[in-house]
């Protein structure tokens, strides 16, 4: 989950028809290509891409991990089979961990976080 933020070049070959869009924000989410595809299609040429937040989501561990789960307790089960959100922000980034409504991790302030798991919490993947 803390690789999310992969900064990898995005290369796209626009129709020399079409004015490439402008990016206004510094992230591209790659759940933003079937919009930019949309975009294109439609001949929409006034449309900005980017984001200034990302958000990267899990529901447990990866099948290749090293934790012997036999021997945790239920609390601690919940803790890593459950629906994490982790958001990258130009500012920060925290683990919000939905399922147990529990900020695991972070460097942002309270108060943007609180902000953000408002606006996060009600559209992030129902479990």
């Amino acid at each position: 989950m803390k690789d999310g933020l992969l900064r990898v070049p995005l290369w796209i070959r626009w129709p020399n028809w079409f004015k490439a869009p402008k990016q206004t924000k510094p992230l591209i989410s790659l759940t933003e290509v079937p919009s930019i595809i949309r975009m294109v299609i439609n001949n929409n040429d006034s449309h900005e891409v980017g984001s200034s937040i990302a958000i990267t989501e899990s529901f447990g561990l990866t099948p290749f991990h090293k934790i012997d789960i036999k021997s945790l307790s239920h609390h601690e089960l919940m803790k890593h089979f459950s629906h994490k959100i982790r958001v990258y922000t130009g500012k920060c980034v925290f683990t919000y961990n939905k399922s147990m409504d529990l900020v695991e991790e972070s460097s942002c302030e309270d108060s943007v976080i609180k902000r953000i798991i408002d606006v996060v919490r009600p559209y992030a993947m129902s479990e």
